[in-house]
Parts: structure tokens; C-alpha cells; sequence
């Protein structure tokens, strides 16, 4: 998922910090001589332990398209979005996701899934 880099150093302290040009190797003089638009930067950041679809939701949603975390239902995706935004310091996302898992029915067909989410 391709974030911009302001939006997710606005959303998370983690990733302001790890973006910022302090701790980055990647600085104009070290890349390119000459103007800023000659190049562009494209940073990766690997993120892994997670449901690769709460992954994409929760980055979609800081990219202002809440659609998919509007319509997700899944316990476990939303659990491990919760976890992701502890884990990244991202306050912002956590009163929607926690009012999506509040109104999330727990059912025979979902129980195994919400234990496990639980005991992460």
C-alpha cells in the first residue's frame, strides 16, 4: 500500500520519527546533485505480523479513504488494525475501529476467530 509521507508522519509518532531526515539515509545531497524535482523518493517500510488485509484497510484510512474500514466486519482484521495502531502510535483510527468491533455480533460461526484475536 503507497502512503503519502505526511499523512503517515501526521498520523503516527512512529512514523515521524522514522521518516524524519534525522534518522533517514536518504538525504537530497546523498541522492542527487541539483534540483528537488529531478528525483523522487520512494521509501519502503516493511510491516509484517498482521492480517495483510488490515494492513491495506487501516492504510487506506489514513489516506482518507474510509470506505473499506466502513464496511469491514471481519474480528480479526479489525483486531490486528487495533494492534497496529498501538504498536504505531496512530490515536486517531482507534475510536472507529473500537465502536466496528463493538458492534461486531460475536456467533458460533465467529467465536474461534475472536479468541484468537483476543489472545494476541
Amino acid at each position: 500500500v503507497s502512503v503519502q509521507q505526511s499523512k503517515l508522519m501526521a498520523q503516527s509518532k512512529y512514523f515521524k520519527a522514522r521518516l524524519s531526515r534525522n534518522w533517514s539515509k536518504y538525504s537530497k545531497t546523498s541522492l542527487v546533485e541539483g534540483d528537488e524535482d529531478d528525483f523522487t523518493v520512494m521509501r519502503t517500510i516493511k510491516i509484517s505480523g498482521y492480517n495483510p488485509t488490515a494492513v491495506k484497510v487501516l492504510f487506506e484510512y489514513i489516506e482518507g479513504h474510509s470506505q473499506m474500514l466502513k464496511e469491514c466486519h471481519a474480528f480479526d482484521i479489525l483486531g490486528d488494525m487495533l494492534l497496529m495502531t498501538d504498536y504505531y502510535i496512530m490515536p486517531e483510527p482507534v475510536k472507529m475501529i473500537l465502536e466496528k468491533l463493538e458492534k461486531t455480533p460475536v456467533t458460533s460461526d465467529n467465536l474461534v476467530t475472536v479468541f484468537e484475536t483476543g489472545k494476541k
